[in-house]
């Protein structure tokens, strides 16, 4: 027999309301600041590029800069630094959800950006020991970027330690450059280490900032820090050769923040951070041996070449 509803009721069947689906899980805290890192780092260490073409502008000092030879040397160094700005400020939006370590260890990538812009714009070739070192170092920052984006952020500052550690650094590169000093390619290699970490501290410096909600006076304390960093570094490229001056500047650069943000931050680490930081030493130093080789043989092939002339 039909169903046939009560006096009052509606003759409309009840649908019973399907449950929500449930939301996937999160993604990691600093998945953003990957992102941020990488856009960062890639761009640059494009600008790096663009200035190490034109490093031989700084050659001879200033009034040989401006000398009329030099100028286009000096447009691609002008437009390689235009270039960084913005690199500048999405570092700076890493930092805001990601620790320093974190940040540090993208920034190894770039080193896979200025090698392959070096061979596809400037024309330099990559051999098989670049080629080991750029797997080596985007190993090195898959496993640590993977393992540190999972881990909780405790940032606790640590004055001391902080101070301590940062004091060392640039004491051990400013004391390097000044037992060098009469030697000008070494010299400019331990400038560049001074630079490099001068970089790592503004790095530092604005986590701190978020870290004690003081941006305005972390941004104060960034600008000198970039300002002294950049003076350093193209003092650096007067003094020495840019294929061994940009290795050295990287990898102060990214070992600074992993040294000391979790000595002076209180940033947790693993063994496996560990390990993606050899693997990025290894990285660099197979690209950096590989780079400064080829420069030697060709500026010695240029010297045989001349003196059979």
């Amino acid at each position: 027999k039909p169903h046939k509803p009560k006096p009052g009721a509606s003759a409309e069947p009840v649908v019973m309301a399907s449950p929500a689906p449930s939301p996937g899980p999160a993604p990691p805290p600093g998945s953003i600041a990957v992102i941020l890192a990488l856009a960062a780092t890639s761009i640059f260490n494009i600008g790096m590029g663009l200035q190490k073409k034109g490093a031989g502008a700084f050659g001879g000092g200033l009034k040989a800069m401006l000398r009329p030879d030099r100028r286009g040397d000096l447009a691609w160094w002008m437009c390689g630094s235009a270039v960084m700005l913005p690199a500048l400020l999405l570092q700076i939006a890493a930092l805001r959800t990601g620790t320093a370590t974190l940040v540090a260890i993208v920034d190894g990538f770039g080193l896979v950006i200025l090698t392959l812009f070096s061979a596809l714009i400037l024309g330099e070739v990559i051999g098989d020991l670049e080629v080991l070192g750029l797997l080596l170092t985007i190993m090195g920052v898959g496993v640590g970027g993977y393992v540190q984006v999972h881990l909780p952020d405790t940032s606790t500052v640590h004055w001391a330690a902080l101070g301590a550690g940062a004091g060392a650094l640039l004491c051990l590169s400013l004391g390097g450059a000044a037992w060098r000093w009469r030697e000008s390619q070494a010299y400019g290699v331990w400038l560049g280490l001074a630079a490099g970490f001068l970089a790592g501290f503004a790095v530092l410096t604005i986590r701190l900032g978020f870290v004690l909600d003081a941006q305005t006076r972390a941004a104060c304390v960034w600008g000198v820090l970039t300002l002294a960093c950049f003076v350093l570094n193209q003092i650096a490229y007067q003094q020495g050769r840019a294929v061994e001056v940009v290795p050295a500047f990287t990898g102060a650069a990214i070992l600074g923040p992993i040294l000391l943000g979790p000595l002076g931050l209180g940033e947790v680490v693993t063994g496996l951070t560990g390990v993606a930081v050899l693997l990025l030493v290894a990285g660099l130093a197979a690209v950096a041996w590989a780079q400064i080789r080829e420069e030697n043989n060709r500026h010695y092939g240029v010297i045989a070449v001349t003196r059979r002339s």
